[in-house]
């Protein structure tokens, strides 16, 4: 067992299990974001989807509308896609790596300071 000190060099090595902890919970975030980012886009596509179909226009009419329709949801999708991945990914990416570094050599960076 191991007998921890407030402001010895153990704690700042076990602080960085923590921020490993912070970047796998992000991680879990975007998952859940990209699924609400999904589900909006899909619905703003089975709204533009359903206005068209109103319209009442002819054959050809609805199927280049459905095209275009079908078009711009996949180019907005990929753009929030690809911003939440970059912005998040980021974030994931330093915790992930401070946070090892830390935990793994929390104790010698506080010795070293100390000496």
């Amino acid at each position: 067992m191991t007998n921890l000190v407030w402001l010895q060099a153990e704690w700042f090595s076990r602080s960085g299990c923590l921020v490993v902890v912070l970047g796998v919970w992000s991680s879990i975030g975007v998952v859940l974001h990209e699924k609400l980012i999904s589900r909006r886009a899909s619905w703003i596509r089975n709204k533009e989807l359903r206005q068209l179909k109103a319209k009442q226009l002819g054959d050809s009419e609805i199927a280049l509308g459905i095209d275009q329709v079908n078009a711009d949801h996949d180019q907005r999708l990929n753009l929030a896609m690809q911003d939440l991945r970059m912005s998040v990914g980021v974030l994931e990416i330093s915790l992930l790596i401070s946070g090892t570094l830390v935990w793994g050599f929390g104790d010698l960076m506080v010795q070293a300071i100390v000496l």
